[in-house]
């Protein structure tokens, strides 16, 4: 039987579902919501973009920031995992908490990437906050699962 690693799994599945991101422009970020991310986890002035994207942040979700700052910190992001984060994928200050990242965030725990590990994963590939749990990470999970199961499972 081969054994994959994580990083492998999510690589592939982040392949697999790549062309449904949408690579949209944004305006730049306010100078007040940037000074309020560098304050709050270290994110560098130039670093809210990913690959040409940028972010336009609202200086009237402030708390939403907050709470997924906070929510990203009770799952064991570093300061600088969060800025490494927002900064490789900064439309993940537009998620809701509990209706988004909550779910995926149970759902990776359930599947094994639980302590240090979980940030690790989500680093390695942050688009995974962005796909469809139902329709897109739950299917790629279970068809590695399968591929990956011993013969005599999938006999039985």
């Amino acid at each position: 039987m081969f054994k994959f690693s994580s990083t492998f799994l999510l690589h592939f599945i982040h392949k697999r579902s790549l062309n449904t991101l949408s690579t949209s422009t944004l305006p730049l970020p306010s100078v007040s919501t940037i000074q309020f991310l560098t304050n709050s986890c270290g994110l560098s002035s130039g670093s809210p973009t990913s690959h040409g994207r940028k972010l336009q942040f609202d200086e009237k979700n402030i708390q939403q920031y907050e709470a997924i700052i906070g929510f990203l910190k009770s799952h064991g992001f570093e300061n600088s995992q969060i800025a490494k984060l927002v900064s490789k994928q900064p439309s993940i200050l537009q998620s809701k908490v509990s209706t988004n990242l909550k779910p995926k965030f149970e759902f990776l725990q359930e599947v094994g990437f639980v302590g240090p590990l979980l940030p690790k994963v989500i680093l390695t590939s942050p688009a995974i906050l962005l796909r469809s749990l139902d329709s897109q990470l739950k299917p790629s999970f279970r068809f590695m699962k399968e591929m990956l199961e011993p013969d005599e499972k999938r006999r039985n």
